[in-house]
């Protein structure tokens, strides 16, 4: 694949370079021709031949370009196998490899911002592919990818060449994936890029193909996912706030993957404590698993061409009907043609997984006359609220229908592999097992139905639906990985100045048990939160260690003149070096509070930024305490309309109210998530903290970091502004920055 695709490269190359020589040639004879001529046509010669030596130029550059775009991908595929070896060279220049990682990335972003890169962000693709299955940038070295593959081969005792064969096969194509196109250099600035979104999801489309072809099979359901794709345009054109195309499936499935692999340890004791099997095979769990999250993220929106089918008829009527006098165009609808019983099924299998949980729910227990009776009320109104939202063509609901249908006719490619040497009283042997198969992937299929149905019933009638970690994972991974990714969506592509233009830091941090490690570098072998946030918020303004950040932060309190605003906060500071379990609550609640009662506080215009600053460092050192309770998801997003910010359309603003209302509403008993945001790289800030609270039994959200409209905040600065213009009439060019800003609010 890889090398078709260079043969392609190089034919194209061929046919450009022949091209520009048979111009060069033509120029060559007309410049010769004008010279014949003689007299007065010196003009016209040095014209011919500036023109001449203007396109030999250009077939200099052409060929330079070339060799720019081969050694950039090079660069690119290997430089993590290369750092890898300086790494194990001496394990001494981590730090400084990290930062080498660091400034690739940053390298990549601008080419793309420069337009050199296309707007199909270059570098996401790379990253969670390394993140999700074999990448260097992951801590393990293997992602959860490469961890299921291998438990799948280990489950079904294939040999090390099957194994090496399946991972040769996903590199290449993963490679094409994260291929990198550079724009033209020779055309205006197009972008979207020489590289079509059709392309990119074609690529992205093979390596989902080839995932379910191995953990499941590559029959209907992968056609009907294909014909999705191709008749996608259709939705575009009826549903207005439509964005996606098959990349957006792609990138939620590698988004779980990373999420995933660093929460298996909380989905095993789950799978354990619901089921009762606490010798449950590990391997089998990370089979089933990335079989449900293969089926739940790959295939949730493709109910839309069913729920866009009313819309397409009113927009055709609308936009082209309408000019027609005397015609107009029927409501084109969907009608149901599988029997009732198979609906009926469908309502059952996952009224089961919803009223139970993922892991011990009893398949078609509909038919099970000794169902609990303490389901049963929940199961009924389940049934009730599927076949609403069926009856309302809700595309969540029309794609696990679809799905459920389809997948369970694929089980039958699932067969007894006899051998001809194979003993008569091992059939029954082959037997069960292929029994117990086909009924864990019937179950593993209904659990992704369920996620997929009510991943987005939160966006219509039933807002307040709430899912629960502990016991549908995959359900509650759906609804965050939907909302998490906001980069590549097509639509998007040409409003370059509002675009997520890099994201990165996704990683799943442990909770740490003994407190006194929550500010170290390192808690057994592996990054603390704190090192995450102090790498991206203060290690590029030149901020000192970690080490020295609270000593530093107390002095910084002494010297600010800012003493009585810090009181309450001093001695808890003091105690962060070798806090105690029992103070960390009593610690979280006092930042809280004065977090709370502080923030809007007025003080002096002389220390509003160094208050501000040593605001940030308290808010940093509250957020390094989400680890002593929970594991934590974090994750970086550079980029989103500066120019925008505080305003009615303003799209940061707009995804920390959707991550809000995800969590307060929807998300229950799952591990807390750090946001950062910058619309720099070296300006990036906490952006949005949730932590599950059990006794109040909701997610607490850090309202002190919601974006606030310019007006609301550029009062608050202004009025410490005038207040000094009173007192002294003089001002700084802070002082005069923050006036020519306010200048501009909405």
């Amino acid at each position: 694949m890889v090398n078709d695709s260079k043969n392609e490269n190089e034919i194209e190359n061929s046919r450009m370079l022949e091209s520009i020589d048979n111009l060069i040639y033509s120029l060559k004879s007309l410049e010769d021709n004008v010279k014949s001529l003689g007299g007065k046509k010196i003009e016209k010669q040095e014209f011919a031949e500036n023109l001449r030596m203007n396109v030999e130029e250009f077939r200099r550059s052409y060929c330079k370009w070339n060799k720019f775009k081969e050694n950039l991908n090079s660069f690119l595929t290997h430089y993590n196998e290369e750092l890898e070896d300086f790494e194990q060279l001496n394990p001494g220049l981590e730090d400084d490899i990290r930062k080498t990682k660091d400034a690739i990335r940053l390298f990549v972003e601008n080419l793309t911002i420069d337009g050199i890169l296309s707007y199909h962000l270059a570098w996401p693709r790379r990253y969670l592919y390394e993140r999700a299955y074999y990448g260097e940038l992951a801590k393990s070295k293997n992602g959860f990818i490469y961890n299921a593959l291998k438990n799948y081969n280990d489950r079904n005792t294939s040999d090390q060449e099957s194994l090496d064969e399946q991972l040769k096969e996903i590199h290449q194509a993963f490679a094409e994936f994260y291929k990198i196109i550079p724009t033209s250099p020779f055309l205006e600035r197009n972008k979207s890029g020489e590289e079509k979104s059709d392309d990119l999801n074609t690529r992205a489309f093979k390596v989902g193909c080839l995932l379910l072809r191995i953990f499941f099979v590559e029959g209907i359901a992968a056609n009907l996912l294909k014909a999705w794709k191709k008749y996608e345009d259709l939705i575009y054109f009826a549903e207005e706030k439509y964005r996606d195309h098959y990349l957006h499936l792609f990138y939620d499935f590698l988004l779980g993957c990373v999420i995933l692999e660093g929460l298996m340890p909380r989905i095993l004791h789950h799978w354990k404590c619901f089921t009762g099997r606490h010798d449950i095979d590990k391997k089998e769990v990370y089979v089933r698993i990335m079989r449900r999250w293969l089926i739940a993220s790959l295939f949730h929106d493709i109910g839309y061409t069913a729920q866009s089918l009313k819309k397409v008829s009113h927009e055709m009527q609308k936009v082209f009907f309408t000019k027609v006098p005397g015609f107009e165009i029927e409501e084109l609808e969907f009608k149901r043609k599988p029997p009732s019983e198979q609906v009926d099924e469908f309502y059952a299998s996952l009224a089961d997984v919803l009223s139970e949980d993922e892991f011990s729910f009893k398949h078609n227990s509909s038919k099970n006359t000794k169902m609990s009776n303490h389901n049963a009320p929940v199961r009924q109104a389940t049934v009730n609220l599927l076949t609403d939202q069926l009856l309302k063509m809700n595309h969540g609901v029309m794609s696990a229908l679809f799905v459920l249908l389809v997948s369970k006719i694929d089980t039958h490619e699932l067969t007894l592999c006899v051998d001809t040497k194979s003993k008569w009283w091992e059939h029954e042997q082959l037997y069960n097992k292929l029994k117990k198969e086909r009924e864990e992937i019937i179950q593993d299929i209904e659990v992704a139905a369920l996620s997929i149905a009510i991943h987005n019933m939160r966006q219509g009638d039933v807002e307040g639906i709430t899912i629960d970690f502990r016991s549908h994972p995959i359900a509650f991974l759906l609804m965050l990985c939907d909302d998490l990714h906001e980069w590549d969506r097509e639509p998007e592509w040409n409003r370059v100045e509002e675009i997520i233009t890099n994201v990165y830091g996704l990683d799943v941090y442990h909770k740490i048990d003994k407190s006194k490690h929550l500010f170290r570098k390192k808690d057994d072998g592996f990054e603390t939160l704190f090192n995450f946030l102090y790498r991206y918020m203060l290690e590029r303004k030149g901020e000192p260690p970690i080490e020295k950040q609270i000593e530093e932060l107390i002095e910084k309190i002494g010297k600010s003149g800012c003493e009585k605003l810090f009181e309450e906060l001093i001695n808890p500071l003091k105690r962060l070096k070798l806090p105690q379990k029992e103070d960390l609550e009593c610690m979280k609640k006092k930042i809280d509070k004065w977090l709370k009662d502080k923030s809007e506080e007025n003080i002096e215009f002389k220390n509003i930024k160094e208050f501000d600053d040593i605001k940030e460092k308290i808010q940093i050192i509250r957020a390094t305490l989400l680890q002593s309770t929970s594991d934590v998801i974090t994750f970086v997003y550079i980029g989103g309309g500066k120019d925008k910010r505080g305003r009615k359309d303003d799209k940061i603003k707009e995804l920390w109210e959707r991550f809000n209302k995800l969590f307060v509403e929807n998300l229950s008993w799952g591990p807390s998530i750090c946001i950062l945001h910058g619309y720099e790289e070296d300006k990036v800030k906490l952006f949005f903290i949730a932590e599950y609270d059990p006794v109040l039994k909701t997610y607490k959200i850090d309202e002190n970091l919601k974006p606030k409209r310019r007006s609301e905040y550029y009062r608050n600065k202004t009025e410490g502004i005038f207040e000094k213009i009173r007192k002294d009439k003089s001002l700084t060019k802070d002082e005069l920055e923050i006036i020519k800003e306010a200048l501009y609010l909405e």
